[in-house]
């Protein structure tokens, strides 16, 4: 082609799709076939509307069938097919069909979410349609055409493009939307990876990482220990993939960029090439200034150069990690991203700061909290443990002295009578909480939870349910707990819980040794019962209370246990488990009380 762009100031030649060489290639096989005669050129209209006159390659017929390739020209883009040879074979059929599929070299779908069926060529609806259209307008109506389209190039070129990641295998795909290829366009590369994104859904992922390039998906497997199938490029275009995430329904988008990507973000900028777009030393100037940072930190942050790398990239690093109490860069880009979205988005966000040492990558302030809160210190579930707050964290203490408002039971509150913020019962109401919560995210608010809130604790609830992003701290559990006094081995436990469910008691006393947090309603009578109606022998450890000034924990046989309890966690066991266990609880368990009394 002839026909030219302007960027930067400089002129750029436009190209043509492998969409349109196949379209191209699959007409003039068709003539070729029908007026039995080789033809040198052939001319299109692309969907754009533009019109190609293309040179006609390798032509080839026989009364059967008729073959030829057009070459892929790009233009002056960047592109991995151009200059390869795009082929067309065409036999005519006994029916009226026109059946479009790919032979060598063009890949196939092997993965869900593309808009292509698995085990279908990669050729895309566009293409599709004009090699149909095309070859309709060369045969007529009345007659049917078997076109093969195939690249023998294809499967080395496609190691270069992102088919691979889209589980596109075995060769390149036959694409296009308007038959152009439009040099500097970033049209192309957005369309793939929003590809891939709809791929992921597809799978019935909820969650997506969202990542600048290498550096950061190695960051996000070797560091963060995330699942890499959650992780998607998302370049420079961060607006246009937030949009994505939210219009293909994601419940959760973690961003993970270097500094100068998140500081960009932070400052509301989210298509974010240096030549558009730049301010970073400016934006965490002003964020330290918001955050009522000492000013000679103020002075060093806009001291700090602009190059890439070096030493002035680890400062800076360095910087932001340091003053992660004052301005962290990954809560400004949280906050701004969360703005970005439309309000009514259920798209809940995060983002994580990396700083680039070596050839690895290692999290800003070594680790995520380290460097960036992954909720902005805005909602937190706290676990306190099994009760005692002496088994309460260094960082689950932190949050709840730093927050405005803690939500716990009675019980959980009175732990704390030193916190003057303002305190408030937890609904009995989850639907309820959730709406409270959601009426006050600009407040810090922790909600106490026992134990671990995310072993059959409120945490789960929350995590779906909270109208923003959680931080959840776990506590030491009940189960932990109890098996740490009975001295017994976690390893091989099975773990369940009868809160608001009627447990299979079938299943659950196949194993030798159960751990079952439990309700009023489902307790260690019942269990009992339940041992003692199917003939078995097991003997039940009851703790209740734990931790407390109060504590109980009894080892009984099920013909022994007493219809209330307190606060409790059973652990059920194969007889082969006692002696250890009760020996060890025997020595060292201060609070054994012996049996109960009989009731």
């Amino acid at each position: 082609m002839d026909e030219v762009i302007w960027h930067n100031g400089k002129a750029y030649r436009k190209g043509y799709t492998t969409g349109s060489c196949a379209t191209a290639a699959a007409k003039v096989a068709a003539l070729m076939l029908l007026r039995q005669q080789i033809i040198d050129n052939v001319s299109i209209v692309t969907p754009s509307g533009a019109t190609l006159h293309l040179n006609v390659e390798r032509p080839l017929i026989s009364p059967a069938q008729a073959t030829a390739a057009i070459r892929k020209d790009g233009g002056d883009d960047v592109d991995a097919t151009d200059g390869m040879l795009i082929f067309a074979r065409v036999s005519l059929r006994g029916d009226p069909a026109i059946v479009i599929d790919g032979g060598a070299g063009v890949g196939r779908v092997t993965r869900n979410g593309i808009g292509l069926d698995i085990g279908q060529a990669a050729i895309n609806k566009t293409p599709r349609q004009t090699i149909e259209a095309a070859v309709r307008e060369v045969i007529g109506p009345g007659r049917g055409a078997d076109v093969e389209i195939f690249a023998p190039e294809g499967e080395e070129r496609a190691r270069k493009t992102y088919n691979g990641r889209l589980g596109i295998l075995g060769g390149i795909s036959i694409i296009g939307t308007t038959g152009i290829v439009t040099p500097m366009s970033e049209e192309s590369w957005k369309s793939s990876l929003s590809l891939e994104l709809g791929m992921k859904r597809a799978e019935g992922r909820e969650r997506v990482i969202l990542v600048p390039g290498n550096h950061g998906e190695r960051f996000v497997r070797e560091q963060l220990g995330l699942d890499p199938g959650d992780v998607v490029t998302m370049s420079n275009f961060v607006g246009y993939m937030l949009k994505e995430t939210e219009r293909l329904g994601f419940r959760q988008v973690l961003m993970v960029g270097h500094f100068g990507k998140l500081i960009k973000v932070a400052a509301g900028i989210f298509h974010t090439p240096s030549h558009i777009a730049d301010g970073r030393m400016e934006t965490l100037v002003a964020r330290l200034a918001l955050c009522d940072a000492p000013p000679e930190l103020m002075h060093r942050g806009a001291g700090l150069p602009y190059h890439r790398g070096g030493d002035g990239a680890d400062k800076r690093c360095r910087l932001a990690a340091g003053l992660s109490s004052h301005c962290p860069a990954g809560g400004g880009a949280y906050d701004r991203a969360a703005a970005f979205l439309p309000p009514a988005a259920a798209l809940r966000c995060a983002a994580v700061l990396f700083r680039s040492a070596g050839a690895g990558q290692q999290p800003a302030g070594g680790g995520i909290n380290g460097g960036v809160s992954m909720n902005d210190g805005r909602l937190s579930v706290v676990g306190l443990g099994p009760g005692d707050v002496g088994y309460l964290t260094p960082r689950a203490r932190e949050l709840i002295e730093r927050c405005d408002v803690l939500i716990g039971s009675p019980r959980q509150l009175a732990c704390f009578p030193e916190i003057r913020q303002e305190k408030r019962l937890l609904d009995a109401s989850l639907p309820a909480l959730a709406a409270w919560l959601a009426a006050h995210r600009e407040q810090r608010v922790v909600v106490l939870a026992s134990g671990d809130p995310m072993l059959y604790g409120i945490g789960d609830y929350l995590s779906r349910h909270a109208d923003g992003p959680l931080l959840v701290v776990p506590g030491i559990s009940a189960v932990q707990y109890l098996f740490s006094r009975l001295g017994l081995s976690m390893n091989d436990i099975y773990l369940t819980s009868s809160h608001g469910r009627e447990p299979d008691f079938d299943f659950i006393l196949r194993h030798g040794k159960v751990a079952m947090m439990t309700d009023r309603h489902i307790g260690p009578y019942e269990i009992a019962r339940q041992i003692l109606s199917r003939g078995l022998r097991r003997t039940l450890a009851v703790g209740e209370n734990l931790s407390y000034a109060d504590e109980r924990i009894h080892i009984l046989s099920p013909d022994r246990v007493a219809r209330e309890y307190d606060m409790n966690v059973v652990a059920i066991l194969d007889e082969h488990y006692l002696t250890a266990g009760h020996g060890a609880l025997r020595s060292g368990a201060d609070k054994w009380t012996g049996f109960p009394d009989e009731r």
